[in-house]
Formats: structure tokens, C-alpha cells, sequence
């Protein structure tokens, strides 16, 4: 397994201030999780059979193009869960800092580019996620791009994905996922390019969405649990906060807070960019 190419527009500075164990080990939230865990589970087999029908007729075979990784001209953001975000680090001795940044709405504008101001505007627009201090608080995490808009592990010559077997679930199931209205899929070309869709390929997309469910079911519980304990008490939206946050982004800096199912994490950005 190969290192990325790394972007060099940011740096970043990742660190957990406060762990999770100590909110969520109460009665209630421990109930709350194994519930849902087994209202997913049954839901999953009951689906089971329909989510099947569908990926066959859908006539899905893989082209290999790698445009789902690459910033064409809608948003190929990739959010990635904790867990995930270790197996990362453990496969391929990479620091969290090389590879993931707080969950944002797109940044790249439409060419597939970074620019300076744009960033601003997308920043200002979570105005409801400052804080006094002008940091930006946000949930969960999602994986670097590059400075052309595709994604960190792509690599550009031979369009392969540098961390395959060990990609987010959301790159295992795509271009299927299921939400709260069932299942659907995104806009792929390799979707009705055969008539039916290989039998392996089937059984792999449906033990991967139906372990997307319960895994994204897990970590907004959890999750829960660390904003109602922190995120609740903060006083957002300040015209001191939004202040704050453009004099620190005048000297190339972003602060960050980011609630995950592990905890509580401080992020501190360098802007490299002109």
C-alpha cells in the first residue's frame, strides 16, 4: 500500500481534548445504542432481499474511471468514521493530520480548484457553528483533497485508490447507499452498462451498505452524546465569534472544535494558499 500525494495548501494540527468513555457509559445511552443496533439489524434483513433485486437490475459493473474520486463537477466529499480513520493510520503509517479534515459543505468551486475567498464564504456560512472564540465546531470528519479537488488517495496517473481494501464505507457501497428513505443510488457511468450485476459484486455491496447502516447508526449515537454533554452549552453565532474568525483567517489560520464518536477534538489549520 503506497502514501498519497500530499496537498500542500493546509496543515494541519489534530488533537483529541476530551474522550468519549465517560459521557456515553450511562444507562440510558448504553439502551439507546443496543436498540437501534438491533432495529438496524432487523431492518437490514428485511430489506435484504429487495436491496439485492435492485443492485442486480441496476446492471452496476465498476468502469475503474476513478471520477467518483475526482472534483469534476459535483461534490465528492467523503465522510469517514473513526474507526476507519485508524485502520488508515495503522495500514499505511500515515498521522491523522495527513489525511482527514473537519466535515465541511464543498469547498472547490466549480472548475475543481481551491480559492482563497470562496473558502471564506463557505466558512462564514456556518455562522450557527461559531463559537465566541470565532472556532468553527463541527461533527465527524472527511478525507483531504487535493488541490485539483480529488481525493488525497487517488492516484492521478493510473486512477487506482491508494488504500483500496481498507476504503471508507461510503467508497465500498458507492454509487448505492440507503438513508431514512430507503435505498438509491448516485449518478455513475458504470451503472446499466450490463445487463445484470455480477453475482459477488452484489453480495460485497450488500454486506457493505448493510455494515454502513449499523456503523453510521452507532456513531451518531454516540456522537449524540458528546454534543448534548458540550455542544448544547455554547453560545454560537456572536457577531464577536464571526469577528474573530476573519481576523484569524486574515493571518492564514481556521480553528476548529469537531465532535466524533470517540470524543472531542481541537483542530488548528495553516492556510498556505495566496
Amino acid at each position: 500500500m503506497t502514501k498519497p500525494e500530499f496537498k500542500d495548501d493546509f496543515i494541519f494540527n489534530i488533537k483529541k481534548i476530551e474522550q468519549i468513555e465517560p459521557l456515553l457509559l450511562t444507562a440510558a445511552g448504553q439502551t439507546r445504542l443496543k436498540n437501534a443496533v438491533e432495529k438496524s439489524e432487523r431492518a437490514n434483513q428485511n430489506q435484504k432481499k429487495q436491496i439485492q433485486k435492485n443492485i442486480e437490475t441496476a446492471g452496476f459493473t465498476c468502469l475503474q474511471c476513478g471520477k467518483c474520486c475526482e472534483r469534476t463537477e459535483a461534490d465528492n466529499s467523503v465522510y469517514i468514521l473513526p474507526e476507519e480513520i485508524e485502520q488508515i493510520e495503522a495500514a499505511i503509517n500515515l498521522s491523522r493530520n495527513e489525511f482527514i479534515l473537519p466535515m465541511l459543505p464543498d469547498y472547490f468551486e466549480s472548475a475543481g480548484n481551491i480559492e482563497k475567498n470562496y473558502l471564506f464564504n463557505v466558512l462564514q456560512s456556518l455562522d450557527a457553528q461559531i463559537d465566541k472564540d470565532g472556532q468553527i465546531h463541527t461533527f465527524g470528519w472527511m478525507l483531504q483533497r487535493k488541490n485539483d479537488g480529488s481525493c488525497i488517495f487517488l492516484d492521478s496517473e493510473t486512477k487506482k485508490c491508494a488504500i483500496y481494501e481498507i476504503r471508507p464505507g461510503l467508497c465500498r457501497t458507492y454509487p448505492f447507499y440507503i438513508d431514512e428513505d430507503g435505498f438509491s443510488d448516485c449518478e455513475c457511468d458504470g451503472i446499466g452498462k450490463v445487463k445484470k450485476t455480477d453475482e459477488i459484486v452484489v453480495n460485497d455491496l450488500i454486506a457493505a451498505l448493510q455494515k454502513r447502516v449499523i456503523s453510521d447508526q452507532e456513531d451518531y449515537i454516540k456522537t449524540s452524546a458528546v454534543i448534548k454533554e458540550k455542544y448544547d452549552r455554547l453560545k454560537l453565532n456572536s457577531d464577536e465569534g464571526n469577528d474573530l474568525l476573519k481576523e484569524q483567517f486574515e493571518k492564514n489560520t481556521i480553528s476548529f472544535v469537531v465532535y466524533d464518536s470517540t470524543g472531542v477534538y481541537s483542530v488548528d489549520v495553516l492556510i498556505k494558499m495566496n
